[in-house]
């Protein structure tokens, strides 16, 4: 029931800003009744440390320097062969500088290559070299790992239902 007068699981209720705040007043954690908001975002961080711990303990075994945006920006060179720099700025909701930086770092342990655009001489493709392909081979390799994990007694209809729930909110925090 709300904390309002409208005896509600969900409650719509208008700010100081005048702004609409959805409130949820039940969910039941540790014994104790907890606002789902805080239940969400505890369950969200505790995913991405372990998850990040896991993935950080696989770079540490592989001596590199490395981090999760590097990975990400490994990830889309991978998967999308000639890759430019204004492809990762797309795919990755970064700017030009940022992305400068991490290419650049790539670059330095000699986990990419640039060569030139045949099509566009202002541009350069870049590519994952042997030893960027065989590390994000063993990230990817724990990525699954930490899947398998997270979903390990979930049905197949619970485990795309879940992805399905993911992708919506994705889609509207962007």
């Amino acid at each position: 029931m709300c904390q309002h007068s409208c005896r509600s699981q969900l409650c719509w209720q208008r700010s100081p800003s005048h702004t609409l705040i959805r409130y949820f007043t039940k969910f039941i954690s540790f014994g104790e009744i907890v606002p789902i908001h805080r239940s969400i975002n505890h369950a969200l961080r505790d995913i991405r440390l372990k998850t990040r711990t896991k993935m950080m303990a696989e770079v540490k075994r592989q001596q590199v320097d490395f981090s999760p945006l590097e990975h990400k920006a490994m990830s889309d060179i991978a998967a999308c062969e000639g890759a430019s720099q204004q492809t990762l700025v797309v795919s990755m909701s970064k700017d030009k500088a940022q992305i400068a930086r991490v290419v650049a770092r790539l670059l330095r342990q000699d986990l990419i290559t640039k060569h030139g655009n045949p099509d566009d001489k202002r541009a350069v493709l870049l590519a994952l070299t042997e030893r960027g392909q065989q590390l994000l081979a063993c990230l990817d390799k724990v990525e699954m790992e930490i899947v398998n994990d997270m979903l390990e007694d979930f049905s197949e209809e619970e485990s795309q239902l879940f992805c399905s729930l993911l992708h919506r909110v994705n889609h509207n925090l962007k």
